[in-house]
């Protein structure tokens, strides 16, 4: 059921118990014993005691009462679906916010590996001669773009999960992730200096499988870290739904 088919069943749910007190008020009214009660609570002597006992002025009574009480009720059920729709607006915005961050995590952190395995797939293209090393340079300037993006951004990100998230396990995976982006980042950068010093390395195959490994591997872990950030992401949301 979506949130705002909740709200309406709940304001319908309201207006009829609302409704139903108002009748059971307009009952009571019809009732002699309740009139009499009535009467006897006025504590009137005198020559106004008839009046109060016509059966005008008990309607008149009746009606003003039911008014008075109506309306009470009715700001009385205002107020508190007012608060319990903005409880739940509030708690739908930090459920949004929350989501918001997991999307803000995994679209850094992919965009990255996706840089990494052009990157990766281009050194295996030169080491069978399909492509050139100018198309490597090209990757990888691209990659360092990316990455450079993705330093900057999960900072922030890690941050702003760390105010809104309070699991214990969840710290450590950012931090373990951001370590090993940055073991991606040396490897990388080592590969490419190497293929500075001597463009040959894409041709020597102990040497460039020993890079892409390295690289390959950090990346993988990665992936790892996080499917189980993400997981434990959202199980925090749904226990606090």
């Amino acid at each position: 059921m979506s949130h705002s088919q909740t709200v309406t069943d709940d304001t319908e749910r309201g207006e009829d118990n609302k409704e139903k007190v108002k009748n059971d008020i307009l009952e009571l009214m019809k009732d002699e014993s309740f009139k009499a009660e009535i009467v006897k609570a006025l504590k009137v002597e005198g020559r106004f005691t008839k009046i109060i006992q016509h059966p005008t002025f008990l309607l008149i009574l009746g009606f003003a009462l039911t008014g008075i009480v109506g309306s009470w009720l009715t700001t009385s059920w205002q107020s508190r679906e007012w608060n319990r729709q903005q409880t739940r607006l509030s708690q739908q915005k930090a459920q949004d916010l929350k989501y918001g961050l997991i999307e803000e995590a995994t679209k850094g952190i992919t965009e990255n590996q996706a840089a990494l395995d052009n990157l990766a797939v281009e050194a295996l293209l030169i080491s069978e001669k399909v492509s050139s090393p100018q198309d490597f340079e090209e990757k990888f300037d691209a990659w360092k773009l990316v990455n450079g993006k993705l330093r900057y951004n999960f900072q922030i990100t890690e941050q702003k999960i760390n105010i809104y998230f309070s699991s214990p396990r969840i710290q450590p995976l950012l931090e373990e992730i951001s370590g090993y982006n940055t073991g991606a980042e040396l490897s990388v950068k080592l590969f490419y200096s190497d293929y500075k010093r001597d463009v040959n390395i894409l041709y020597d195959s102990k040497k460039f499988d020993d890079h892409i490994k390295g690289i390959t591997n950090r990346r993988k872990r990665i992936d790892e870290l996080l499917k189980q950030l993400i997981n434990e992401m959202q199980e925090e949301i749904k226990r606090a739904s």
